[in-house]
């Protein structure tokens, strides 16, 4: 439920209901016990002048010197009785009917309840009757004693009905009132809802649509709400945050723009520092490199040395970006600069990292870097700072070339950081070299690519030559990622030694 508009009217609709339930129920309670004792209190009044009429008869019995009959006494009885009632039982105790108005008129169970609660409430408490509401029939029923105080004549009590005049069209009426009440309070909350909705619920409905219009770009959107209390001022906050988001959005465009046209004018910068291989008369070389932005923290090099002489980098700065990309141009000039003076691969890193050390650090920056010379008698030596290994593959067979390496602008001088080591290759030879982002590549299972798959797809297309060998790879490589998104820049080399 996540319109406030619904969350409200539910809560709205709640609370008059229980508004009208109280108020119906706090008035139909008092009107009722308003009628029936007012009821009551006529029945009552009615039944206390029987018992005062037949109290009056007690009395001329006991002063009278003639000895009545019990036939007697319940004739005078029944004379007073007939003259004020229509329905009524003359009863002893012990459930004797001694006469009784209709003969459709029977005593039950509960009368002679009834009855024995009449007379426990006459001797120990001194009440004059008692009386029971059946309210299906709205209907008294009094339980009155004759102690007449004559021996030979058994304690006869009286039971007669009495209705509760008018209570039934007083009931009517009274029922007439509460609906009247309902559908006033009814539609007085309706009316009080389409107030509320007007005031507060559709402003903030509004503000909402426009939050969203906003959010799927249409800067344009504003609100109009005419009211000068909070939720108007809340719209003139609401349109002058529109007109500041507008304003730096537009102007973050023109940034963006600007600066998209200067990362295209530092890619076309970038590509210039990067050699434009060529085959040699002693090996072949395939490149395959893809930035993960416009501009790459990878730099690769083949570096003319003299006398035939070649020396080969791969290099990975940290981190991704201009920053990363500024800084294998100041690698490329360095490296291109010195490494015709070094004919040993861990002096030159180990000069290079002097180099470097200042600028690195201060910026929290560092690279790798893997580097080798081939000459022209088929030898080989290379030198690792913390770059990830290269192979050598050889009649079917992969022999990683390692030697330990620090990484290079972490620190100052360190003794010893870099070490070489030297190899002899022979035609027919493939090294592989490359960057972390093509075994830390991950599929959508979140699996690497890893040394192995690169060493499987290598032997199975080493016999072909090192472009199409490269081509199949990186077919591979892409089939296994299954178009999951780059997370860094790319960089794999294969290089052929000829005959």
């Amino acid at each position: 439920m996540r319109s406030i508009s619904l969350k409200l009217s539910i809560l709205y609709i709640f609370l008059a209901i229980v508004n009208i339930s109280f108020f119906t129920i706090i008035i139909f309670e008092n009107q009722i016990d308003l009628i029936t004792e007012t009821s009551k209190y006529q029945t009552q009044e009615f039944a206390n002048t029987i018992y005062s009429q037949i109290e009056s008869l007690r009395w001329e019995i006991l002063r009278s010197e003639e000895v009545l009959t019990e036939d007697r006494v319940l004739d005078n009885i029944m004379e007073i009785c007939d003259n004020m009632l229509s329905d009524y039982i003359i009863f002893t105790e012990t459930g004797r009917i001694l006469h009784q108005s209709r003969s459709d008129v029977t005593l039950d169970q509960s009368n002679m309840i009834d009855a024995q609660k009449a007379l426990a409430k006459k001797e120990f408490m001194g009440q004059l009757y008692y009386s029971r509401i059946e309210e299906e029939k709205y209907e008294i029923l009094f339980y009155i004693p004759l102690y007449l105080g004559i021996q030979y004549i058994e304690e006869p009590i009286l039971l007669f009905k009495l209705e509760m005049k008018d209570i039934k069209k007083r009931l009517n009426t009274l029922y007439s009132l509460v609906i009247l009440i309902i559908v006033t309070i009814a539609v007085f909350h309706f009316l009080f809802g389409i107030f509320l909705n007007r005031i507060i619920i559709a402003p903030i409905k509004t503000l909402s649509k426009k939050s969203e219009e906003i959010s799927n770009g249409n800067l344009a959107a504003r609100v109009s709400l005419k009211s000068r209390d909070e939720i108007g001022r809340l719209g003139l906050a609401f349109n002058t945050m529109a007109d500041s988001i507008q304003d730096t959005i537009t102007k973050l465009d023109e940034q963006n723009k600007q600066m998209r046209f200067e990362l295209v004018m530092a890619n076309a910068v970038q590509k210039s520092i990067y050699p434009n291989l060529r085959q040699t008369k002693y090996f072949d070389i395939a490149v395959y490199h893809q930035p993960y932005m416009e501009v790459s923290g990878d730099y690769h090099n083949i570096i003319p040395l003299g006398k035939d002489k070649y020396g080969v980098l791969v290099a990975d700065v940290s981190g991704h970006g201009v920053a990363a990309a500024l800084i294998t141009m100041v690698i490329k000039d360095k490296f291109v600069e010195i490494a015709p003076k070094y004919a040993d691969p861990s002096q030159l890193l180990t000069r290079i990292n002097l180099l470097f050390k200042d600028l690195m650090i201060e910026f929290e920056k560092y690279f790798t870097a893997f580097y080798f010379i081939i000459d022209r008698n088929k030898q080989a030596i290379f030198s690792n700072a913390a770059h990830p290994k290269g192979y050598l593959l050889r009649s079917g067979k992969v022999y990683p070339l390692t030697t330990k390496g620090a990484l290079i602008g972490m620190s100052h001088v360190i003794e010893n950081a870099f070490n070489s080591r030297s190899i002899e290759i022979y035609p027919g030879d493939r090294i592989l070299l490359y960057t972390d982002g093509i075994i830390d590549s991950v599929n959508s299972k979140d699996e690497d690519y890893g040394f192995e798959r690169l060493l499987r797809a290598a032997l199975r297309n080493v016999h072909l030559p090192c472009t199409m060998m490269l081509k199949n790879i990186i077919a591979d490589f892409e089939a296994f990622r299954d178009n999951a998104v780059h997370t860094d820049d790319e960089t794999l080399i294969i290089i052929e030694l000829k005959e």
